[in-house]
C-alpha cells in the first residue's frame, strides 16, 4: 500500500500549483499526498472538516440515498457502500469544473457500474453478485462487509479468490480475510487459487466450521460447486484478482439456471 501511495504522489508532485487536487479526506495516506501539494485542494467523505461530505447515508433495494453538504439528495443505485466515496470523488471533480448540483444529481439516476463491479444477476431464486474485476485486502475487506449487510433471502455464499501482488506479506493478508470471513455472515466459503487457500485457513482457524469450506486452485474447479451445493434463496458474492477470472463461476451459476428451465 506504501509503494501505491508513494507511486501515485509522483503524480502530484509534478502537477502545476494552479490545480486542483481532489482526495479523499477519510484515508490517512491520501491526506499525506494532499500535503505536498501547494495548490487548491478540495476533500471529499464524511468528517465534520470535509468539502464534499455525505450524510443522512440508508440503504434501498438497488443501492444508497445520501445526502451531499446537508442540501442535495443523491440516489445511487449500485451495490457498494464503498461506491459512495467514489461518488463523491466524482461531485468534487464536477464541482471544480463548473457542473451545477442539479445536474449531478440527475446523473446519477441512471449510472450503472462497468462489468464485474458489483454486477448483480437474478438467476431464478438465486442472486450472483460479480465484483471479481480487481481485489486487494481493502476492496476485498469492503466486500465481505457489504455482503453482510446486503439483505438476503437465504445463505450467503462468498466466492474468494487470490489477492495478487502483495509479495512477502501474501499468506499473512490472505488469513487476515479469514479472519474477517470467520465473523461475517457469510455461510459457506469458496476458495479460489493457492493463496487463497490461507482465507479457508484463516477462517477455520477463527471459528468458521470446516464442512462450510471448499477450496480449489481453478475457477474452473469451482464451477464443479454451482450444481451441487446451490440451495433456494442462496446469495453468491464472487470477489478476487481479475487473473482468477472468477467470472466463469457467475456464469456457471447463470447457465445452470438456463439448464434447469428448459
Amino acid at each position: 500500500i506504501k509503494g501505491v501511495a508513494s507511486a501515485k504522489a509522483e503524480f502530484i508532485e509534478n502537477m502545476d500549483e494552479d490545480g486542483t487536487l481532489i482526495t479523499n479526506a477519510d484515508d490517512t495516506w491520501c491526506s499525506q499526498i494532499a500535503g505536498r501539494f501547494n495548490g487548491k485542494v478540495v476533500n471529499f467523505g464524511f468528517g465534520e472538516n470535509t468539502q464534499i461530505k455525505a450524510s443522512k447515508v440508508k440503504r434501498n433495494k438497488s443501492g444508497f440515498t445520501f445526502t451531499v453538504n446537508k442540501s442535495f439528495t443523491i440516489n445511487l443505485p449500485v451495490l457498494g457502500k464503498h461506491n459512495i466515496y467514489n461518488s463523491l470523488a466524482s461531485i468534487a471533480l464536477c464541482n471544480a469544473i463548473g457542473i451545477r448540483m442539479e445536474d449531478m444529481c440527475e446523473g446519477f439516476v441512471d449510472f450503472k457500474l462497468p462489468p464485474m463491479r458489483m454486477e448483480k444477476r437474478v438467476c431464478g431464486d438465486v442472486i450472483s453478485i460479480n465484483d471479481g474485476y480487481n481485489s486487494s485486502p481493502s476492496s476485498m475487506s469492503a466486500a465481505l462487509d457489504e455482503f453482510s449487510q446486503l439483505p438476503v433471502p437465504g445463505r450467503r455464499i462468498f466466492v474468494c479468490g487470490d489477492m495478487l501482488e502483495l509479495g512477502k506479506d501474501t499468506e499473512r493478508l490472505h488469513k487476515e480475510i479469514g479472519k474477517r470471513v470467520a465473523s461475517s455472515k457469510v455461510d459457506i466459503l469458496w476458495t479460489v487459487g493457492p493463496f487463497s487457500r490461507f482465507v479457508a485457513e484463516g477462517a477455520i482457524a477463527n471459528g468458521m466450521p470446516s464442512e462450510n469450506v471448499f477450496s480449489y486452485d481453478t475457477s474452473e474447479e469451482t464451477c464443479s460447486l454451482v450444481a451441487s451445493q446451490l440451495k433456494s434463496k442462496d446469495t453468491v458474492f464472487i470477489k478476487g484478482s481479475r487473473r482468477m477470472k472468477l467470472e466463469r463461476v457467475s456464469r456457471q451459476i447463470e447457465n445452470y439456471f438456463s439448464e434447469k428451465k428448459k
